[in-house]
């Protein structure tokens, strides 16, 4: 039983862990979408070269130069889209999580296949190995997900069936009551009538 409560403990201390790195990263991509939208392309640009000059590895390099020389309107506005779309939906679905609500769970499974998808999609057009990182990390969240959601239907059938056995003794003690009432008015009309008789 100790084992067990120990994996109970580690699955929820896990968990928690994941849905709180991923909230901070959501929460990151909205702030990120927000700033995106709010900043003039010419700024846009400027950062992107200086951060291309101060760049430590060349792949960050070449990557910052391609961005900043590749840059429209349309790319940032599909950034912006994407960015507080998948930030939005990610931070109101782990809210849910957090507060364990049942329902949220296989919701959550269904946009993490979502988002799956996509960034393999991703990595099949790019190459990106960002995307093949952030998949790995969306499959642990999946796998806890459901063993979290395991857990909690458990507890909840359990929970359910203990409110059943309640509700059948509340109405045992209720039907209890019932014929205790009906006895004290039998005795109650007996003494008052063996009473009568005996005045």
């Amino acid at each position: 039983m100790r084992k067990l409560n120990m994996r109970a403990g580690w699955l929820d201390a896990s968990f928690d862990i994941v849905v709180l790195f991923k909230s901070l990263f959501a929460l990151l991509e909205v702030i990120g979408g927000v700033a995106l939208f709010l900043v003039p392309m010419t700024v846009l640009r400027t950062l992107l070269n200086q951060l291309a000059k101060e760049a430590p590895l060349p792949v960050l390099v070449q990557l910052f130069n391609h961005t900043a020389q590749n840059l429209t309107s349309d790319m940032t506005l599909f950034a912006v889209i994407y960015l507080l779309a998948h930030g939005l939906l990610k931070l109101v679905s782990l809210a849910l999580l957090w507060k364990r609500v049942l329902w949220a769970y296989p919701l959550s499974l269904v946009l993490l296949s979502g988002f799956i998808g996509y960034q393999m999609a991703e990595f099949s057009k790019t190459g990106a190995w960002s995307m093949i990182a952030l998949t790995v990390i969306d499959l642990l969240m999946m796998v806890l997900t459901l063993l979290e959601y395991r857990k909690l239907s458990r507890n909840f059938q359990n929970l359910k069936k203990s409110y059943e056995r309640i509700s059948q003794m509340k109405k045992t003690i209720e039907n209890y009551n019932l014929v205790i009432v009906v006895f004290n008015i039998i005795v109650l009309v007996a003494v008052f009538v063996s009473v009568r008789f005996v005045v």
